[in-house]
């Protein structure tokens, strides 16, 4: 079995509270987005969360 790689995207770091999210659209601004799968992984510290966006090879 072939195992998927990740390529690190992006880490930003928010204040607790907020949230940002792209939801489903059919904008081909997006298209790039629809076609690839993202993980995240996220570490809350007590005024603000670092997350690390992945995308799945």
């Amino acid at each position: 079995m072939i195992e998927p790689g990740l390529k690190k995207i992006v880490t930003f770091t928010t204040n607790v509270g907020t949230t940002s999210v792209i939801g489903h659209t059919g904008s081909a601004k997006y298209k790039r987005l629809h076609d690839r799968v993202f993980l995240g992984a996220a570490v809350r510290h007590p005024d603000n969360v670092v997350l690390d966006i992945y995308e799945v090879l």
